[in-house]
């Protein structure tokens, strides 16, 4: 299905979904594998040959290495893919005509007539003549079929024989006069009138277009997963570039030093040597040898330290590429079934739909380690006393898995405390905080004050919207959601405070925060759950915690995806992946020990990854690690802060403190 001219503009639109990838050639007799891949069913058969288990009856799919049982009847037992095969036919009948050349009667062409065709009947996929156009219609056996005029143009009629192909009927393999027009829910299969009377007495049957009208919805919710996927993956490929690349410049400049430390000391060597008697010449060539054998295993060292990672970063980096590969696939079937897809075939696929939509539910996670940073010490050379050289290719940090430089903390220190009473009167009571856009905070007042943003030099409000809100953060588009708790849903706002849309439904939404992939996790406190949605339309992707939670509020993500949400009564926070599986936990006990919380609130991450705690009613705020392990407080209550309710780190990497009851904010330098 070679395409070298403008006419075939629309094979081209299709050519990747009608290449079959074993033999690169359109698709013959296309079946489809449960993983949603079809491919010729000879091609298929040959595969299986090669490919098949020595010790089970299995074998992978060509594209996604996803695992198949081999049925008992072979490619047989496989769905044929009729939308593909008919796809195909259409393509290859109607565009195989010159622009300007009419189609012919298929009726009148086996008598050897060439009349030009007026019609085609979807049922019998036939070009008609005027003439038998009109018979057609009068047959008792064929008054009934779905008719459409031709235009006479190649391409515009196999665009039209595309769209109507969906209402052609597709006879039952069992009574051959019979069409498939109903679904039975309760035996997962599609049949016609005689099997519905005879093999399915008695069970719930609906008429197939209603049947596939409403599994269109696990496509398209599909789909969004799909595309989702595919963004993240793609994300990951250009995360696991850019650590190659710094893992490369890092090896050059590592190697560079070494080289220009072992030019200095043997120029220090030839220097002394110089001075000395001619007997000392076996000396220096013997520290010489010495020197350069030094450098020999220094940079072997260097090469193997960078080797080694440089490998596992490129293994995953071609598992992200073959993972966004499998999502682009599933995004082109996904694409053909939604548009053109007949509905036998999207009934057909709705078992692997349903089970496909559950395997990637489970957002996945960037398994990519932190790059760690090598730099070069040079030892040092006394020739005098012909001391040995020392020399160590360290890490930059004590702790490996660093990127930057260990953080150096302080002793914190409150640079500022403002009320924003004074500035804003009638502002008391906060509940939420994010860091704005354009150098603000937006801020969630008592239920009946609604949101207002801030200058986050001079706290002066800019901006309010009326509502009753808990919490609020910041997503991309220059937009704010909101947790809306009259609506019971969640708001969303652009940077002026101008309510644009609300998504989603909840029982009772409080805490929220931004997640990667366009998504958001929202507390439902009626729910005991922390739910991933999309902030497009609010469709929940994924619950965590159901279960591990009896009091959830307020929910924050670091960097490594770990999801960390406050317990108010159980006085503790835990961190969980965004697969559901708790990892850890701070407090647990009420007290007011290191390790103990006192009704925590408001959560957030610091620029290190570190987890900052509101521990309201010890009135004072904890920072501790990404494990879980106390550091230091960073606000005590002679600080005079009486309900510390609010935490977010500024632009400036500070962080800033809210008063739940005063509307007091403290804004206070912890680091160096």
């Amino acid at each position: 299905m070679a395409s070298s001219s403008p006419k075939n503009a629309l094979i081209d639109e299709y050519q990747e979904l009608l290449t079959c990838i074993i033999c690169t050639g359109t698709l013959k007799n296309a079946k489809s594998l449960s993983c949603g891949h079809s491919y010729c069913k000879n091609c298929l058969k040959s595969w299986i040959e090669k490919n098949k288990g020595k010790r089970d009856k299995t074998f992978p799919c060509p594209i996604c290495n996803a695992k198949h049982e081999i049925p008992k009847n072979g490619v047989d037992d496989y769905h044929t893919n009729i939308t593909i095969n008919s796809m195909v036919e259409i393509l290859e009948n109607q565009l195989s005509r010159d622009k300007n050349s009419k189609a012919n009667c298929d009726i009148c062409a086996q008598e050897g007539d060439d009349v030009p065709a007026v019609s085609r009947c979807v049922e019998c996929a036939e070009n008609l003549c005027q003439a038998c156009n009109k018979s057609h219609k009068r047959s008792q056996g064929t008054r009934s079929h779905n008719m459409y005029d031709l235009t006479g143009d190649p391409e515009k009629d196999a665009r039209l024989a595309l769209d109507n192909y969906v209402k052609r009927n597709i006879q039952c393999p069992k009574h051959q006069d019979q069409p498939l027009k109903f679904f039975c829910s309760k035996d997962k299969a599609i049949v016609c009138t005689h099997c519905c009377i005879t093999e399915h007495p008695g069970h719930a049957c609906q008429a197939i277009e209603e049947a596939a009208d409403k599994e269109k919805r696990n496509i398209s919710a599909l789909f969004g997963l799909a595309n989702q996927r595919k963004e993240l993956f793609e994300k990951f490929i250009q995360d696991s570039s850019d650590n190659l690349q710094s893992y490369e410049g890092n090896r050059q400049s590592l190697i560079k030093d070494i080289d220009t430390d072992h030019a200095a000391k043997c120029k220090q060597l030839g220097e002394y040597f110089t001075k000395l008697h001619k007997e000392l010449d076996e000396q220096l060539a013997k520290q010489l040898k010495e020197q350069n054998e030094n450098h020999a295993k220094l940079l072997n060292e260097a090469k193997a330290v960078a080797n080694e990672k440089t490998k596992k970063i490129q293994a995953n980096q071609d598992q992200h590429e073959l993972e966004k590969g499998i999502a682009e696939s599933t995004l082109l079937h996904l694409t053909a079934l939604i548009k053109h897809g007949h509905p036998v075939d999207i009934m057909n696929s709705s078992t692997d739909t349903a089970k496909k939509l559950q395997d990637w539910g489970r957002i996945p996670e960037e398994d990519e380690d932190p790059v760690d940073k090598y730099t070069y010490q040079p030892g040092t050379l006394d020739p005098a006393n012909m001391v040995q050289l020392h020399h160590r290719v360290i890490p930059e940090t004590l702790d490996t898995r660093c990127i930057v430089k260990k953080t150096r903390y302080c002793d914190p220190k409150v640079t500022r405390k403002v009320n924003l009473g004074d500035k804003n009167p009638g502002v008391k009571e906060i509940y939420g905080v994010t860091k704005g856009y354009n150098n603000t905070i937006v801020l969630c007042h008592e239920l009946s004050a609604g949101m207002s943003s801030y200058t986050a030099d001079t706290f002066t409000k800019q901006h309010t919207a009326n509502g009753n809100f808990y919490d609020v953060c910041c997503i991309q588009g220059n937009l704010y959601a909101a947790t809306d708790y009259s609506n019971k849903c969640i708001s969303i706002y652009n940077h002026n405070l101008v309510h644009q849309k609300n998504i989603g439904k909840f029982k009772y939404p409080w805490g929220i925060c931004e997640a990667p992939g366009k998504g958001l996790l929202v507390v439902d406190i009626t729910d005991k759950c922390v739910y991933l949605v999309d902030y497009n339309d609010g469709k929940i992707q994924a619950t965590i915690g159901k279960g591990h939670l009896t009091n959830p509020y307020y929910v924050t993500i670091n960097s490594k995806s770990t999801v960390f949400i406050s317990e108010l009564g159980a006085h503790c926070v835990k961190g969980f992946t965004m697969r559901g599986e708790e990892v850890n936990q701070y407090g647990g006990t009420k007290g007011g020990g290191p390790d103990q919380l006192c009704a925590p609130e408001c959560v957030c991450i610091d620029p290190d990854n570190n987890l900052i705690i509101a521990d309201r009613n010890n009135q004072r705020v904890v920072l501790v690690d990404k494990n879980c392990k106390f550091i230091k407080y960073l606000l005590v209550s002679e600080d005079g802060m009486k309900y510390p309710h609010n935490v977010i780190i500024n632009n400036e990497g500070n962080l800033i403190v809210g008063d739940q009851y005063s509307g007091d904010l403290f804004v206070i330098r912890y680091k160096q």
